[in-house]
């Protein structure tokens, strides 16, 4: 019997060891990006740190630094060479999992340069691939003139009400029917400006805006908005006196949530995130300013409310009027909306929401408690929809192009069991198939043990040596038979009483 249970302790041991084998411990691999500052003027030092982590010793690694090299010079860095717009990286390591890199450069000129890390690996036992991130940087240069007013703007065919004034961004011309075309005559006051004029010069009857932008030589820009109305046939031409008096006051105040606002209509001083343009639109009969992404996701409306000099920006819900709240977060120069992630739930994943930039925003959190400081959102920016992941330590974002959302985590309550079970992670599969296994062990082991017991009981001389016995005499004196009674081979089913 001693030897019995000795030989189930050591079977069910066994048992656990293989299911064991079936675990996954989840490691964080892949790059982060550190940058000294996000922004800079021409001449100043730039530190890019570039932080590679494993899941294993690497005993090497190396990596390509992308840069703009218009915008930045690459000077020196650890393990580094290179320049024009590239600088690998690679180094011996002695067995860590995570290893830093700097490397420095100078900014050259005004504008902006994304910093990506692209093949990125390392070498343990075998040679690993890890995922790149990226970055930017803004570099400004403050000589460079910020003036983005008009010299002068004029229309063909009507007059702008009111008189042109630098300072004025909103003006409206009403043209008799007989208008068909309205050319818009724009000259900055600032030489080296750029102008742009958005819309055709051809007109319809009814209401037509037209917006010239204006982008000083240091990057800012200033928009003038024409709203012009072109008369039916027939139509006698109103005033502007008129016009003039039917605009309430302060019709560009806004009560959101109890708290007042007031819509700009000039966003004079005001960096455009990189991918928009300044548009207008008309709130409560005013003109007003707005932003547009150049893919027509969102139309975004900058507001200042009394205590607060810094503009809160609004989108504008036009099922119920309401102006939204903008969750977001800017990086470098580029606007990140933050957006609702896909549904379904991700293999070591949880849905829930983190607190970023001051907004409540839906995410994934990693499921190893080693990761808690990170979550995976997902954000509009640069015309596309991407998942980011979020370090709330350091309050930094950056890409996750790797990430995706398999939707095989969650089971629905419906369907038969074998649909149920198609729809568990391929690990469920494997842990919930151990587990069963194991268990089905464990009751043969019962079921044999309980026969042994009876056989000793029924066949078995007391004085025999029970723990002499084989383990295989077990299985073998398992088997029995029965046999119906002859004369009731014809009954109704019932069992023999014998």
């Amino acid at each position: 019997m001693k030897k019995l249970l000795k030989k189930i302790v050591v079977f069910l041991a066994t048992a656990v060891l293989a299911v064991s084998c079936f675990s996954f411990i989840g490691s964080a691999e892949g790059t982060t990006i550190a940058l000294s500052k996000k922004s800079l003027a021409p001449g100043e030092t730039l530190t890019v740190t570039v932080t590679l982590s494993s899941a294993q010793a690497m005993y090497a690694a190396e990596f390509s630094l992308n840069y703009d090299p218009a915008v930045l010079q690459y000077n020196s860095g650890d393990a580094s060479s290179g320049g024009a717009g590239l600088v690998k990286v690679a180094s011996a390591a002695s067995g860590e999992t995570r290893k830093s890199f700097s490397i420095s450069f100078t900014a050259i000129a005004a504008g902006n340069s994304s910093l990506s890390v692209s093949a990125a690996k390392y070498a343990s036992d075998t040679e690993v691939d890890i995922s790149g991130a990226s970055a930017s940087v803004s570099v400004v240069n403050a000589a460079l003139s910020d003036n983005a007013n008009l010299k002068s703007l004029r229309i063909s065919g009507g007059a702008l009400s009111p008189q042109f004034n630098a300072n004025t961004t909103a003006y409206t011309a009403t043209v008799p029917f007989s208008v068909t075309q309205c050319k818009v005559y724009a000259t900055a006051a600032e030489s080296n400006a750029k102008v742009d004029v958005s819309g055709s010069y051809n007109i319809p009857v009814g209401v037509t805006q037209r917006v010239v932008t204006v982008t000083a030589p240091s990057g800012a820009q200033k928009a003038y908005t024409i709203t012009i109305t072109r008369l039916a046939e027939n139509a006698a031409e109103s005033t502007d006196s008129s016009a003039s008096e039917s605009t309430p006051e302060n019709s560009n105040a806004a009560e959101i949530d109890g708290k007042s606002y007031t819509v700009m209509s000039d966003l004079t001083g005001i960096t455009i995130p990189k991918g928009f343009n300044t548009s207008s639109a008309v709130y409560n009969g005013n003109n007003v300013a707005s932003i547009k992404d150049e893919n027509g996701e969102y139309e975004i409306y900058y507001m200042k409310s009394a205590d607060s000099e810094e503009p809160t920006l609004f989108t504008f819900n036009s099922d119920d009027n309401k102006f939204v709240p903008l969750k977001y977060m800017y990086v470098g120069d580029s606007l990140c909306i933050f957006a609702e992630p896909e549904s379904g739930t991700p293999e070591g994943y949880y849905t829930t929401t983190a607190s970023i930039n001051g907004f409540t925003v839906k995410c994934f959190a990693m499921a190893e408690q080693t990761m808690s400081d990170f979550y995976i959102v997902r954000c509009y920016r640069d015309g596309s929809y991407k998942y980011y992941r979020y370090d709330s330590k350091e309050g930094t974002l950056q890409r996750e192009p790797d990430f995706k959302v398999e939707k095989t985590a969650s089971v629905e309550a419906g369907g038969n069991l074998a649909e149920r079970f198609s729809k568990i992670s391929t690990t469920g599969k494997v842990i919930i198939t151990c587990v069963v296994i194991a268990v089905l062990a464990v009751i043969a082991l019962i079921v044999l043990f309980a026969v042994k017991l009876i056989k000793e009981h029924g066949n078995i001389n007391p004085s025999e040596g029970q723990d002499d016995e084989a383990f295989d005499s077990i299985i073998a004196g398992s088997s029995f038979s029965f046999t119906p009674d002859e004369e009731n081979e014809d009954s109704d089913g019932k069992e023999n009483d014998k």
